[in-house]
C-alpha cells in the first residue's frame, strides 16, 4: 500500500493530496470540507478527519462527531498509541509529504500513524 501512495504522491498534480482506499467512501462533502480548511488556513500542512465506520446500513462507531480531530484529540491518540486514523481520513499538501519523503515503503500495517 506504501509505494502505491507514494507513486500516486509522486504523480500528483494538485496542491493537495487525499487517499481513498478501495474499502472506503467519502461522506458527499467531504471534499469540499476539507478543501476549505486548506483555504482558510494556509499554514495548514496535514488535515485528519474523522470518519464512521459502518455495518450493512447502521453506523457502529463515530470517530469525533465534529467531523475533523482537534490537535489535541490527535495527541492524546499518539500518546496513548491508540491507532484510529484510516488511510482515506489523511490529506496533505502536495509539497509537505514530498518533503518528508511520503510513506515508509518497509512498514507494512498501521503506515497512517507513521506518517
Amino acid at each position: 500500500a506504501n509505494a502505491a501512495r507514494n507513486a500516486g504522491i509522486e504523480r500528483a498534480r494538485a496542491p493537495i493530496v487525499t487517499f481513498l482506499d478501495s474499502d472506503d467512501v467519502y461522506l458527499p462533502d467531504r471534499l469540499e470540507r476539507t478543501l476549505a480548511r486548506f483555504d482558510e488556513n494556509p499554514s495548514l500542512e496535514v488535515l485528519i478527519s474523522s470518519f464512521v465506520s459502518v455495518k450493512g446500513n447502521r453506523a457502529t462507531r463515530c470517530v469525533n462527531r465534529e467531523a475533523f480531530l482537534t490537535r489535541n484529540t490527535l495527541e492524546r491518540a499518539l500518546v496513548s498509541q491508540t491507532i484510529f486514523i484510516a488511510g482515506s481520513a489523511i490529506t496533505a499538501r502536495h509539497e509537505s509529504l514530498l518533503a518528508i519523503g511520503g510513506y515508509d515503503s518497509d512498514i507494512a500495517r498501521m503506515q497512517d500513524r507513521e506518517l
